[in-house]
């Protein structure tokens, strides 16, 4: 099953649809992803990675989500994998 990321993003000042980049948080290895999200929370964004050939997320790991602002700047968020015991 594939590792995923998805979630509304709440910026309804922006009117157009915003880039977002999705990446393993912390250590490199596994490739960035893309997707583009509405900013009224109409669409959201999808990121997802193949475990068996780029990205096994596991608990504890972390996962970095941006977007970026028409004027370049980005809004960075950092989730973490729950970990179970």
């Amino acid at each position: 099953m594939p590792a995923t990321a998805s979630r509304h993003i709440s910026a309804p000042w922006f009117g157009d649809a915003l880039d977002v980049t999705c990446s393993h948080g912390c250590a490199g290895g596994a490739p960035e992803k893309y997707s583009t999200a509405q900013p009224d929370g109409s669409a959201p964004y999808f990121c997802s990675w193949d475990p068996l050939t780029e990205w096994d997320v596991l608990g504890g790991q972390d996962l970095a989500v941006s977007y970026s602002e028409p004027d370049g700047d980005q809004v960075l968020n950092v989730f973490q994998s729950p970990s179970y015991a």
